[in-house]
């Protein structure tokens, strides 16, 4: 009986026309065709969305051209070394020798060039780390302009070394002679020339990373105390001769090293909080 009606359904099934079959053709071509024109994959990438960048403000413009100067000065002091890395052993040995030079031609022209190109990057270098002591001590100063800021720093600066190297000629001139006081300068700028090594990286340290300026400034201020004992001694090996000099050397130590010291720090602030 199951075998009957199966075979009454297949007969009763309608056939397939041409048309059906027609139909049906085209339908599988144009499913592959679909399927030969789809790409076997599809990766799908969200669109990244922009950041708001800030515009350069005028700090920045005015630290560019705090680098150029700096830039520059290293590249004239590298130059200079270059060509002269034999004087820097004489230069050191001016930090403690008291003795004048015999030969007229020890203090040469190279000698010299690379003292001073030494001593110009020591007061840049100065310069920023007071700069930046000032604005890590007195944060409301940050309000000024970098440029305005760094001018009064590096002008003080300026000022504070003219000073020192004026005012030892002079003391030089009146409690010793010609070779003690060219000796006492000669140790000054020595000391000075050989402390650019170490505060200028210190400063071009914080002014990329301002967040260790505290520790790097107070870094650079003993670097500078003890290059500065170091003159004092020798000053004072210079000077000494009896117990009576003890005196005067005090007054040397509060009217040329302490007081113009403090008394550049006062100004430089005044100026800066008057500016505000």
């Amino acid at each position: 009986m199951p075998d009957s009606l199966s075979n009454i359904a297949k007969s009763t099934a309608p056939t397939p026309t041409l048309c059906d079959t027609i139909a049906m053709g085209d339908s599988v071509v144009a499913d592959s065709l679909t399927i030969a024109t789809t790409p076997p994959s599809i990766a799908l990438i969200e669109v990244p969305e922009g950041r708001d960048i800030p515009l350069r403000t005028e700090s920045a413009n005015a630290m560019s051209w705090v680098m150029l100067v700096v830039i520059a000065v290293f590249i004239l002091v590298s130059l200079r070394y270059k060509n002269n890395f034999k004087y820097i052993k004489a230069i050191a040995g001016d930090l403690s020798d008291i003795r004048s030079r015999n030969n007229l031609f020890d203090d040469t022209v190279r000698e010299t060039s690379l003292l001073i190109s030494l001593n110009a990057l020591c007061v840049i270098s100065v310069a920023l780390l007071f700069h930046t002591s000032l604005l890590t001590l007195h944060p409301s100063l940050a309000v000024i302009p970098t440029i305005e800021s760094i001018g009064v720093a590096a002008g003080m600066t300026l000022a504070f070394y003219t000073f020192q190297y004026i005012a030892y000629l002079i003391v030089g001139n009146v409690f010793g002679d010609r070779h003690k006081t060219s000796s006492w300068i000669k140790g000054f700028a020595s000391s000075q020339g050989l402390l650019s090594v170490i505060l200028f990286p210190l400063s071009l340290i914080t002014l990329f990373y301002p967040q260790h300026a505290p520790t790097l400034c107070i870094v650079g201020f003993i670097a500078f105390i003890i290059a500065r004992l170091i003159f004092i001694f020798k000053g004072f090996r210079i000077f000494f001769n009896r117990i009576s000099s003890f005196f005067l050397f005090l007054y040397y130590l509060c009217s040329l090293e302490i007081i113009p010291l403090i008394l550049g720090y006062s100004i430089a602030l005044n100026i800066l909080e008057n500016l505000i």
